[in-house]
Parts: C-alpha cells; structure tokens; sequence
C-alpha cells in the first residue's frame, strides 16, 4: 500500500528473480534504490540480476563497488555470493559463504532454503558448510 516501504519492493524482487523474472525484478529493486540508497543487500541482489541477465560489466560493477566499500566498513559476504552465483563463480560463492559462516553473518541461517544457491547445493564444501551450520 505504501509505495515507499522499500521492503516491499525487495521482496517482490526476490519472488519474482525466484520466477526468473530478472527484468521485472530488477526493475523493483532499482525502484527503492532512492529509498535505500547503497545498502549493500540491495546492491547484491541487483548485481545478481544483471549478472543472471547477462549484463556481467554491470555484476561486476557492483561486486567492484561492495569489495572496495569493505575495507571502510563492514559489508557481509553472505549477500555477495548472489553476485558469484549468478555469473556462474562457484567457487567464489562458496568462497563468500565461508566467510559468512566465519563472521558469523546474521542470513547463514537461510542458507539451506536460499534458492539462489541451488546450482551449489551438490558441492561437498557446501554439504559441509550446512554440517557446520547445524541445519
């Protein structure tokens, strides 16, 4: 009902990446960029829908973007493995979701019902990782 709960838009943006809707949902998630700004979950979710789209320059970008702001403040890994995921870098995902698990990321909880890393859920490091985890 509120146009501006930005939370809003990002979850449809979620459920409609979810329905391989990338165009529909990056278009939701550009929207509450104005009420969010830089938050860099917002970043990571439109870095991997450019990068499922096929826009990689602009994946990168914003990959780029989240790396360099993580030396001046903290910025969790756990959203960066979208970005890895969905330009196909396995390894780099399950790279950023160590150091998730590490730092003790507030979303590892969500990492066995995560859709986006289905094309890792039969890697023995990601079998282990949710060992580890306990779930």
């Amino acid at each position: 009902m509120d146009h501006a709960y930005a939370f809003a838009h990002y979850n449809m943006a979620r459920a409609m990446g979810q329905k391989q809707m990338n165009e529909q949902a990056l278009a939701e998630l550009q929207k509450i960029g104005e009420v969010w700004g830089t938050n860099p979950t917002l970043l990571a979710e439109l870095g991997y829908n450019y990068a499922v789209l096929g826009r990689k320059v602009e994946a990168r970008r914003v990959l780029n973007e989240l790396r360099a702001r993580s030396i001046k403040e903290y910025i969790d890994p756990y959203p960066l493995a979208f970005i890895y995921i969905g330009m196909g870098q396995k390894d780099e995902a399950l790279r950023a979701l160590e150091q998730a698990y590490e730092a003790r990321s507030t979303w590892i909880p969500w990492l066995k019902v995560e859709p986006k890393f289905d094309p890792i859920r039969s890697d023995p490091r990601f079998n282990d990782l949710l060992r580890r985890v306990k779930i």
